[in-house]
């Protein structure tokens, strides 16, 4: 992972790094956050998930890569909550 942020940083794409959990980040990049931090996502039960869509917008439109560690661990509500 290293080596492909590094390389896609030198052609100028803007990296957007975030994963499911706080360990993930750590693992992924030092600038990386989770998804929830990213695009201030409050999760209220397991089912509920409630977005601010302007900081999800703010955030997707700054990125030219995203890139999402454990993605697999991502609840459906939650990536539809970021799709909206």
């Amino acid at each position: 992972m290293k080596y492909l942020t590094r390389y896609l940083q030198t052609q100028g794409k803007k990296l957007l790094l975030i994963a499911t959990i706080g360990v993930a980040t750590l693992r992924l990049s030092q600038h990386a956050c989770t998804i929830n931090t990213q695009f201030k996502i409050h999760v209220f039960g397991y089912f509920s998930v409630l977005p601010q869509p302007s900081n999800i917008l703010q955030s997707l439109k700054y990125a030219n890569v995203i890139i999402i560690d454990e993605m697999l661990m991502m609840i459906d509500t939650m990536l539809c909550a970021i799709k909206q």
